[in-house]
This record gives structure tokens, sequence and C-alpha cells, in this order.
């Protein structure tokens, strides 16, 4: 069961990006990964506990840039703030303690997390067709007040747990 935590963009941010012309929102909705991680169903209690016991305050992030994200998809690159990189960390932490495989764990974290962790919401499953000059979702705000817990086996996401400070 693959399980992912993250934050929502405001509504505001939601509404621009939803006006944009070719955008092809991902089945995932719109969103901007905090950690995720493969991992048995029986672990999920487990989980959410550990999740339920960090400890974080709300904080800002800022609109930066476009970019593509592997072969297809189109980000919009975000700000990392301290406390955003801290939340991620904690995050981590938490996951790992749940991981039954841990060299999977730790190769996918080497990869995509820690250090390598650039924070992004995913706006398009294609970047053909949408113009990156269009300036209209860049250096804009938004304060990230609580963060999620996702999970999804086969089917579409569904949505665990909110988290609030």
């Amino acid at each position: 069961m693959r399980y992912l935590i993250y934050f929502k963009p405001s509504n505001e941010i939601s509404g621009l990006i939803l006006r944009q012309k070719n955008i092809l929102v991902p089945s995932s909705g719109l969103h901007s990964t905090v950690a995720y991680g493969d991992f048995d169903e029986r672990q999920e209690t487990s989980i959410i506990d550990d999740i339920s016991k960090i400890e974080y305050a709300p904080f800002t992030v800022k609109t930066l840039d476009y970019a593509d994200f592997g072969d297809e998809a189109l980000v919009l690159t975000l700000t990392r703030p301290e406390e955003l990189q801290e939340l991620h960390v904690r995050c981590i932490l938490a996951l790992e303690k749940n991981a039954d495989d841990k060299q999977t764990f730790d190769d996918v974290t080497l990869k995509y997390a820690l250090r390598n962790y650039r924070p992004h919401i995913t706006i398009s499953r294609s970047h053909l067709g949408f113009e990156k000059t269009n300036r209209n979702l860049l250096d804009l705000e938004m304060e990230v007040s609580r963060f999620y817990l996702a999970k999804k086996d086969k089917g579409p996401w569904e949505n665990i747990c909110e988290f609030n400070p």
C-alpha cells in the first residue's frame, strides 16, 4: 500500500491553477508531497500514531517557477522554509520506523528526500500545451497549517487523516 503525506495548496492558488489552459489535474489531486512510502497496511495505525505526534507550527511557502517533473508532469516549485524541511524530516523519520523493507525505504529517501527534497505542487499530468511564460501562478504565498495522510492500492487515493498543529 502506498502512503502519502501532503499538504494542499490554498483555495486561491488551487482556483488559479484550475483556471489555466491545458491542465490535466493528477489523480491524487492538487497537492504538495511532504513524504511517502510503501508499507504493509497492518502498519497503518502505527503510522497514524507516529505522525500525529509530530509537533509543528504553521508556516508560509511561496510559489517560485514551473518545472517538468519526470517525462510528462508539470509542477509549480515552492520555497523550502526551514519549518517545511523540519516537517519533512520528522515525517520521514515517522515513516522509517514503520518500514518493513528498510533498504528500499532508504533508497527512495536518498533519491527524493532529505537534502534532495524539492517541494512543489504537481499541477498537471502533462506539460504539453502549457505556457510557462504565464506568470499568474508565480510569487504567490500561502500558509500551510495542516497536512494529510492518504493511501492508495489499486484504486483512487483515499484520505485517511488530517493533522493540525
